[in-house]
């Protein structure tokens, strides 16, 4: 997944923010790059998990989301159908929350073994 940034018009260089990624179907499973400045609270950085809570500046958090990925762990070759990651943000003033819905077309299906 590519495309993903964070920005917060009244956050000055050092404020923080905490972001937590959630993938609704319980086969697949988001990871993010390790990124300097970012600590993880659920879920850690390189590793494919049900769940990320990251927290760090807004520079750095945007760092982390530009190398999103995914992965649908299935016994078939090919996933079709559709999947959501819930995002919620909270900065300390305020929080929101948004749902990423994408579709999967002849999604190359990859064993993961274990999501946590």
């Amino acid at each position: 997944l590519s495309g993903f940034s964070l920005s917060d018009a009244d956050a000055d260089s050092s404020s923080t923010t905490t972001v937590t990624l959630s993938v609704d179907n319980s086969l697949a499973a988001v990871m993010v790059n390790a990124q300097r400045g970012v600590t993880f609270s659920s879920g850690n950085a390189d590793v494919y998990s049900r769940t990320i809570q990251m927290t760090g500046t807004v520079a750095n958090v945007s760092s982390a989301l530009e190398t999103l990925m995914y992965m649908r762990n299935s016994t078939s070759s090919v996933i079709d159908g559709g999947d959501s990651i819930t995002v919620d943000i909270n900065d300390g003033t305020s929080s929101s929350s948004t749902i990423l819905d994408f579709s999967l077309t002849n999604y190359a299906a990859t064993s993961l073994g274990v999501i946590s």
